[in-house]
C-alpha cells in the first residue's frame, strides 16, 4: 500500500490558508467601515503568493512536462471543460452583485463576497494550468526569440498587476492624458504597458507550428475543437470572472484578464491556421505515408527473406498510400516468356485467372519490350489499350511498372488501377518507381537466398547487390557554378555502408550528405539503402542540415539495432556568400584549405551519431555551425576509412597525411587534387587492402563570375 506523503500536497494546503487568509480579510473589511492601505497591499500580497506557489508546484509535475500536441490539447479541453462546470455550480448556488461607480466593483452582499473570493480561488486553479499546457504548445520546436517573448509577456503582467494593485487604475486602450494631471499620466503608462503586453500575447500567439505536424483527420477534428473552445474562452470571462475577481484582489483581477486575453489570442490563431492547413492535409499526409512506407519496406527487406510476404507487403502498401481499386503484381518467366499473377488486391479468383490467361496483352509487351512505365489515365475508345476494360470494366485508369533488377533483366510488373479517370500524377508514378525498385531488391535477395549454398553464385549475387548500391550514389558529379566536385568512393567488400549524396543542386550552392554506417557487408549496405531513401525525403522539405539530422534519426532510431549506428555530416553550400553551414552527427572532421593562410583546420563542432539516442540527448549535443570560404579553398568531406587506412606495419593514415597532401597540391584543380590524394594512399597502403570503405568528396572553390 502506498503511503500518504504530507509533504507533496503542502503547497496546495498552503494556497487554501492563505486563500482563507483573504477571505477572513474581505470579511472583515465587508463589515467595517475602516480601509487601512497597507492591510490591502498585503491582501495583494496573498493573491500574488498564491499564484507563484501554485506555478512553482504545477510546473514539476509531469502533467505539465508533456510535448505530445494531442495529449496537451485533450488536457486543455479537459481542464475548460471542468473551469465550466465549478463555474455554472458556483452561479447556481451563489449571487455575483457588485456596485460601485470606481474600480473595482464592491459586493453587494456576502453571498457576493463569498462568490468573489470562490471565482478568484477558481481562476487561480485554472488559468495557471492551462496557460502552461499553451507554453508547451508554444514552445514546440521553438526558436531562441520565443523564450525572449515569453519572459517579455510574463514580465509586463507582472509589472502591470503591481501598477494596478498600488494605484487602482483599470488599464485600457485609451491614450486620453494631460501633462498636467498627475492621475492621467499613471493611467497613460498603465495603458501602455497594457498595450505593449497585448503585443507579445499576439506574437506568441503565431506560434502554431505543431499544426504543420498533424495529420488530416486531427487538423480537421481540432480546427472543430478550436471554434468551441475560442466560443467558451470568449464567454466565460464576462460570465465568470470580469466582476467578481477584481472585487477581491486587483492583481488577481489583471493576470485573469490577461490570461482571458491570452487564450483568446491563442484559440483564435490555432483555428485559424487549422483552417488554413486543411486544404493541404492530405498532402502532408501523403508525404508522410510515403516515407513511412519506404522506411518499413526497406526495414522488411533487410531482415525478412521470405519472397512472397515482401511481394504481398509491396502490394498492400502501393493500394494503401496510392488509394487504389485494385493493384496486382505479374511475375515474368524469361526462359518460358510467360506472366503469372503472384499477388493482388481486391481481384477475385476468376479475374487473376483469367488476368493470367490474357497476360500477353499489348500492355505487357510494351512494358517488356521498353522497359518504361505505362500510364494510362483515360480509356479511349480508339486506345490500343481498351481491351483492358473488357477485362475489368471498372477500371478508368491504369499505371504499370516494371520491375527491374540491378543488371538490367526484367522480373515482372506492378500494376494499379482506379475506378476514376485521370486517377495517377507524377508523385504517384515516382512513388510505384520506388515500390518496384524495393520489389526488384526483393527478387534479389531471393535468388541470392535461394543458391547461398553455391559459393561463386553467392559471388555473382553480391556483385549485383554491390551495383544497385552504387546505383544509389549519385551516377554524376554536382555541377554547381564557381565550385569544382570530385568524389571517390572504395568498398571494403563487395557491398559497403558509406552513402554520399547532393540535395538542392543550383546557382545559389549545394547541399551535401555523407555518411558512414557502423559494420560492413551488406547489413550496412541496407541500413546505406534505407538512409539515402529517408535522407532524400527529408531534403525535399528541409534545408538546415541539423533539421535534416534530427528527423533523420528520429526515423531511423526505432529500427536499427542496438549495437548500429551511423556517423553522418550534412552541409549547405552557398555560391552568394561562400558559407558553409554544417552539422556533424559523429562523423569525421571537415578539412578546411584556407588559401589566404596556406594552412588546414579541423572543422568538428561537437555531435552524437545517428542511431545511439532517440533524440533528447540527440537534439541537445548536436550543434549546427557555419565557415566563411574564400575563393581557391578546398573543402575535404570524407569517412574513416580513408584516415584509419592502415599499411602493412599497422600504421594509419591519419588526417595530417591527408591535410599535408591538400595543402602541397592545392593549386591543382579538384580532379588532379583528387588524383594526388590517391596515388598517395596507395604508395602508403603498398599493396596492403583496405579493411573499411573508404569515401572522399572535395570542394574546390572559385570565383563565381
Amino acid at each position: 500500500m502506498k503511503r500518504f506523503n504530507l509533504r507533496s500536497y503542502l503547497p496546495i494546503i498552503l494556497i487554501l490558508i492563505i486563500s482563507l487568509i483573504a477571505f477572513i480579510f474581505d470579511v472583515l473589511k465587508f463589515y467595517s467601515s475602516v480601509d487601512i492601505q497597507s492591510w490591502s497591499y498585503i491582501h495583494e500580497s496573498l493573491a500574488f503568493i498564491n499564484m507563484v506557489v501554485y506555478y512553482l508546484y504545477l510546473r514539476k509535475r509531469p502533467l505539465f512536462k508533456e510535448t505530445d500536441v494531442k495529449t496537451i490539447i485533450k488536457n486543455f479541453g479537459v481542464l475548460l471543460a471542468a473551469l465550466y462546470i465549478l463555474v455554472l455550480l458556483n452561479k447556481q448556488f451563489l449571487s455575483g452583485d457588485f456596485s460601485g461607480g470606481a474600480f473595482p466593483l464592491e459586493p453587494d452582499n456576502i453571498s457576493s463576497l463569498v462568490y468573489a473570493n470562490s471565482m478568484s480561488l477558481i481562476a487561480i486553479l485554472f488559468f495557471i494550468p492551462m496557460l502552461l499546457l499553451i507554453r508547451n504548445l508554444i514552445t514546440y520546436k521553438y526558436k531562441k526569440r520565443t523564450k525572449l517573448y515569453l519572459t517579455g509577456a510574463v514580465g509586463l503582467t507582472v509589472f502591470l498587476m503591481a501598477w494596478t494593485a498600488v494605484f487602482k487604475i483599470a488599464p485600457d486602450i485609451s491614450f486620453d492624458f494631460s501633462l498636467n494631471d498627475t492621475n492621467s499620466i499613471l493611467t497613460l503608462i498603465s495603458n501602455s504597458v497594457f498595450m505593449l503586453s497585448l503585443l507579445f500575447f499576439f506574437i506568441l500567439s503565431t506560434h502554431t507550428s505543431w499544426v504543420t505536424h498533424l495529420r488530416k483527420r486531427e487538423k480537421a477534428s481540432f480546427f472543430i475543437l478550436s471554434a468551441i473552445l475560442i466560443w467558451l474562452i470568449i464567454y466565460i470571462y464576462g460570465f465568470a470572472f470580469d466582476q467578481a475577481v477584481p472585487a477581491h484582489s486587483i492583481a488577481l483581477g489583471i493576470f485573469t484578464n490577461s490570461a482571458w486575453l491570452f487564450l483568446t489570442f491563442y484559440s483564435t490563431m490555432a483555428g485559424l491556421n487549422l483552417m488554413m492547413h486543411l486544404p493541404t492535409a492530405r498532402i502532408f499526409d501523403r508525404k508522410m505515408n510515403e516515407i513511412s512506407s519506404l522506411h518499413d519496406l526497406s526495414r522488411a527487406i533487410s531482415v525478412d527473406t521470405d519472397f512472397h510476404s515482401i511481394v504481398h507487403l509491396v502490394i498492400e502498401m502501393s493500394a494503401d498510400v496510392l488509394e487504389t481499386n485494385f493493384t496486382w503484381l505479374e511475375v515474368y518467366n524469361q526462359e518460358e516468356q510467360t506472366s503469372k499473377v503472384t499477388a493482388s488486391n481486391r481481384l477475385t479468383q476468376r479475374e487473376i485467372a483469367a488476368l493470367s490467361k490474357h497476360s500477353n496483352h499489348f500492355i505487357n509487351n510494351q512494358i517488356y519490350s521498353e522497359k518504361k512505365v505505362v500510364v494510362i489515365n483515360e480509356f479511349t475508345k480508339d486506345s490500343p489499350y481498351q481491351q483492358i476494360k473488357f477485362w475489368k470494366k471498372e477500371i478508368e485508369s491504369l499505371a504499370g511498372v516494371p520491375i527491374i533488377g540491378s543488371d538490367g533483366n526484367l522480373f515482372g510488373i506492378l500494376y494499379t488501377a482506379k475506378t476514376k479517370r485521370y486517377g495517377f500524377d507524377p508523385d504517384d508514378v515516382n512513388l510505384l518507381e520506388a515500390y518496384a525498385n524495393q520489389a526488384a531488391i526483393a527478387f534479389e535477395n531471393a535468388e541470392l537466398m535461394a543458391k547461398s549454398l553455391e559459393r561463386e553464385r553467392m559471388e555473382q549475387e553480391l556483385q549485383i547487390a554491390r551495383e544497385v548500391q552504387m546505383r544509389l550514389l549519385p551516377q554524376d558529379t554536382a555541377d554547381v557554378p564557381g565550385l569544382q566536385v570530385e568524389t571517390l568512393t572504395i568498398t571494403a567488400y563487395e557491398v559497403g555502408g558509406d552513402y554520399y549524396d547532393f540535395y538542392s543542386i543550383s546557382d545559389r550552392g549545394l547541399g551535401l550528405i555523407i555518411g558512414d554506417v557502423s559494420g560492413k557487408g551488406t547489413s550496412a549496405a541496407f541500413y546505406m539503402a534505407e538512409t539515402k531513401g529517408i535522407i532524400l525525403s527529408l531534403a525535399e522539405s528541409l534545408t538546415r542540415p541539423a533539421e535534416i539530422l534530427k528527423k533523420a534519426n528520429k526515423i531511423l532510431y526505432p529500427s536499427m539495432e542496438k549495437k548500429a549506428f551511423i556517423s553522418m555530416l550534412a552541409a549547405r553550400w552557398d555560391a552568394d556568400t561562400k558559407i558553409l553551414h554544417f552539422a556533424r552527427a559523429g562523423h569525421c572532421p571537415v578539412i578546411h584549405y584556407a588559401s589566404a593562410s596556406k594552412n588546414t583546420i579541423l572543422l568538428q563542432p561537437p555531435g552524437l551519431a545517428i542511431g545511439l539516442d532517440e533524440g533528447r540527448i540527440f537534439d541537445q549535443i548536436l550543434k549546427e555551425t557555419e565557415h566563411q570560404t574564400a575563393a581557391g579553398d578546398i573543402l575535404a568531406f570524407y569517412t574513416d576509412g580513408l584516415s584509419e587506412a592502415r599499411n602493412k606495419n599497422d600504421e594509419e593514415f591519419g588526417e595530417q597525411r591527408l591535410c599535408d597532401v591538400i595543402r602541397e597540391n592545392a593549386h591543382l584543380d579538384a580532379e588532379a587534387l583528387k588524383q594526388a590524394i590517391i596515388d598517395t594512399i596507395l604508395s602508403f597502403l603498398d599493396g596492403q587492402a583496405l579493411h573499411d570503405d573508404l569515401t572522399l568528396v572535395l570542394l574546390k572553390i572559385n570565383d563565381l563570375k
